[in-house]
């Protein structure tokens, strides 16, 4: 039972996850890091039209939640979204994992991987964004990372937050690395995370 600091009224939620391309049991090759995998986000969506849904929240890790933020101006019906752990830019994600891997600074990274991905997706590493694409959400939108990650740091979350039109929350989960936000805070983030969806879902008027 999670003890909420103020009551939230009943909300009935319906939830699907599915597998980008490339991941899990869906087809493919090919990883673009949230650009192409929009048009997976979106097809989930035209696949819970056909089915009667119309009124949309979305969640995020990582890659995911960069996914999210790419589609930001082809989200209808979607009322709030969640974000953990996003990178702000294709070129600051290169440079905190070759920092962290290797310890050498992300431009020689950069000069090696990105013409190499860049060539591999057929787009300018510039256009993957999710930082600029933010600003286009019509929604409520929760940013968190962990205060420890050292794939999207503190200040890398706080850019992608900064960008986010209003409504918008942040949240630096204490001691969490990277997509472990839940595992290091549960019950914070149950509360945080219904308070949120309560609050974008406002009861109408009687």
């Amino acid at each position: 039972m999670v003890k909420l600091e103020r009551p939230v009224r009943l909300l009935t939620l319906a939830a699907l996850l599915y597998d980008a391309r490339a991941h899990g049991e869906s087809g493919g090759d090919l990883v673009s890091f949230g650009w192409f995998e929009t048009r997976d986000l979106l097809g989930a969506l035209d696949w819970l039209r056909t089915r009667g849904f119309h009124k949309f929240g979305c969640v995020g890790v990582s890659q995911g939640g960069g996914t999210i933020a790419l589609a930001a101006a082809k989200l209808h019906g979607v009322r709030w979204v969640v974000l953990e752990s996003v990178y702000p830019t294709l070129s600051n994600a290169i440079d905190r994992r070759f920092r962290r891997t290797f310890g050498l600074p992300g431009w020689f990274a950069a000069a090696l991987m990105v013409p190499l991905a860049e060539w591999r997706i057929g787009i300018n590493a510039g256009t993957i964004s999710p930082r600029d694409a933010i600003a286009r959400l019509s929604c409520p939108v929760l940013v968190m990372s962990g205060d420890h990650d050292e794939h999207t740091r503190p200040e890398d979350a706080r850019e992608v937050f900064e960008h986010a039109s209003e409504p918008k929350s942040f949240w630096l989960v204490p001691g969490a690395a990277h997509v472990d936000l839940y595992g290091y805070a549960k019950h914070d983030y149950e509360v945080r995370l219904l308070e949120f969806i309560a609050k974008a879902n406002p009861t109408p008027p009687q």
